[in-house]
């Protein structure tokens, strides 16, 4: 029989303490951090603390652990649904004016450099083309009349 436990195995979320000693039947004293509770069956959220003993085969007897507090998974599922309906509102309202504010400047600026270079192309080709037409016709006439 190995009568000394050695060092409590602190469960996940708790800090553990020594009352006794590490021999058989000392006590260590488990408390769950804040906003943890004791898991298995507490449903009661002001169930914080256990004692465990040191057994005869020279272990701790189980701990059961800690687990968030019931108010907290509550708060932690509100905010999440809060942050979800915030972010996809916000993200829309953003997003639509955003991109209704670049499309607005970035199509007017394109629109602009677009037209003003069709325009002057289309109107040096088409100036450049009715005047010698009409130059022509005049000279032409000019020509004729005097023939």
């Amino acid at each position: 029989m190995n009568e000394n436990c050695g060092n409590v195995t602190v469960p996940e979320k708790a800090t553990a303490r020594l009352l006794n000693g590490t021999t058989y039947q000392s006590t260590a004293e488990l408390t769950c951090i804040n906003g943890y509770r004791l898991k298995d069956g507490h449903n009661n959220n002001s169930a914080t603390l256990e004692h465990i003993k040191c057994t005869s085969d020279g272990i701790w007897a189980n701990s059961t652990g800690c687990e968030m507090k019931a108010n907290n998974l509550l708060f932690i599922q509100n905010l999440s649904i809060y942050l979800s309906i915030y972010l996809s509102i916000y993200l829309s309202i953003y997003l639509s004016i955003y991109l209704s504010i670049y499309l607005s400047i970035y199509l007017s600026i394109y629109l602009s450099i677009y037209l003003s270079i069709y325009l002057s192309i289309y109107l040096s080709i088409y100036l450049s083309i009715y005047l010698s037409i009409y130059l022509s016709i005049y000279l032409l006439s000019i020509y004729l009349s005097i023939y």
